[in-house]
């Protein structure tokens, strides 16, 4: 069973609204369920961060410390970080 959705309204840059809508075309989905999966996504993925985040924050209190190697092993682990993220970050970034 479907679950019930209420309204929300978003303004969308033209170039996003018109990608979703060849998305759309493409994969003939609605241009709405697309939208939906995307924020669904984003939602999960932003919630699973600051859950580690605040993980860290709590080990951090307890005194339980690891090495950025240990902690970046488990989020690659976890999905939240890409396996080749010291490939995709600047050299100013590190």
């Amino acid at each position: 069973m479907q679950e019930p959705y209420s309204v929300t309204s978003v303004r969308l840059p033209r170039d996003l609204r018109a990608r979703f809508d060849d998305l759309a075309q493409m994969s003939g989905r609605t241009r709405t369920d697309l939208i939906v999966e995307a924020m669904a996504r984003y939602a999960e993925a932003e919630t699973a961060f600051i859950a580690a985040v605040q993980e860290g924050m709590d080990d951090v209190g307890a005194g339980r410390h690891r090495s950025l190697e240990e902690i970046t092993g488990e989020w690659v682990q976890r999905g939240l970080l890409s396996p080749k993220w010291q490939d995709e970050s600047s050299p100013s970034d590190r």
